[in-house]
This record gives C-alpha cells, sequence and structure tokens, in this order.
C-alpha cells in the first residue's frame, strides 16, 4: 500500500481566466416613480407635501429629498427597479411605503414605469 500522491495544482493564467467566466446577463433597469400619497398628522418636517412626485431613473438618489424617507423607500426602490415583486402587493408594480417619523407620517407610493 502506497502513499497516494497529489498531482500539483495548475495556476490560472490572466487570459484563461477571462475566457472562463461567464457572461452577465443584462437586468432591466425601470425607472421608479415616487409619489406622497398623504401626509397623516403634523406637516413634514422636510417639506414633502401630498401630490409631490419624483422619478427615479438608474441609480441616482434624488436632489432634495429626506434622507431618512430615501433610507426607508431604498430597498423597495431596487426590487421594483429591477423587475421584483412584493409578495403583499395587489399590484405588483406598486409598493407602499410609510416614512419613519412618528410626528407626520408620509406615505410614499411607488409606481415601477413600463417601458
Amino acid at each position: 500500500m502506497g502513499i497516494r500522491q497529489r498531482k500539483p495544482k495548475q495556476s490560472l493564467k490572466h487570459t484563461d481566466y477571462k475566457m472562463k467566466k461567464k457572461k452577465r446577463r443584462k437586468t432591466r433597469d425601470f425607472p421608479v416613480r415616487i409619489k406622497v400619497v398623504r401626509v397623516e398628522k403634523k406637516p413634514c418636517a422636510f417639506g414633502h407635501r401630498e401630490g409631490d412626485t419624483w422619478i427615479i431613473k438608474g441609480g441616482k438618489t434624488i436632489e432634495g429629498f429626506c434622507a431618512a424617507a430615501f433610507n426607508v423607500l431604498h430597498p423597495y426602490w431596487r426590487v421594483l427597479r429591477f423587475g421584483g415583486e412584493l409578495p403583499w402587493e395587489k399590484n405588483k408594480d406598486k409598493a407602499v411605503i410609510c416614512c419613519p417619523d412618528p410626528e407626520s407620517c408620509v406615505v410614499f407610493e411607488l409606481t415601477r414605469i413600463k417601458k
């Protein structure tokens, strides 16, 4: 009974690595509309009012938008942006999200805009 010897590992050259990489699929990138549906309790401290609307194209943030509200909207915006669905929403192209400020509850509606 002999000792089994392993073959030395072959290192991949840079050119070999490039050839073995899988091609990435191009993801769909939908624009998303953010609209203030209603403001409950007190007026928004940041000045958002019912009817305010923004459209996000690509990955750029909105100038003059409340950072706390955008932080809450961000995960849902990314789902809609890349064609995903939120299982609890009746309309698969929309999401209704509330601002985290307990003093003025601002309700936002995110809508995927199909091209």
